[in-house]
């Protein structure tokens, strides 16, 4: 509808329950790859590629508040997105993550 703000695009990805066993894992938000952290109760989710060389992110661990590619050891905020302190230029796109019911959702679109 003209006029009226454009709408998150939610995808559901899982239980809480499940998805809170693990601090970072790979999931599927539509036909994208994004890797999910959960730490000190709060998930965040970042693209699941690496923007170095393409390295599944959510098969990194996490040091700190940064996700680690298992690949070369580049590191994102698991939140933000942006790279460890030094290489901020270095962005990888977050998405916005919310609980609904007992489910983990996230945004199809990019806030960063």
């Amino acid at each position: 509808m003209a006029g009226r703000p454009a709408q998150e695009d939610w995808h559901d990805v899982g239980s809480v329950e499940e998805l809170s066993k693990a601090t970072i894992q790979q999931v599927m938000v539509g036909s994208v790859r994004v890797a999910l952290s959960y730490k000190d109760g709060v998930f965040g989710a970042i693209h699941g590629a690496c923007n170095h060389a393409g390295g599944p992110l959510g098969k990194g661990s996490l040091d700190g508040d940064y996700v680690v590619c298992p690949w070369h050891q580049w590191k994102f905020h698991r939140i933000e997105g942006q790279g460890e302190r030094g290489f901020e230029e270095d962005v990888v796109p977050a998405y916005h993550v919310r609980i609904v019911a007992g489910r983990v959702e996230v945004s199809a679109k990019p806030h960063k």
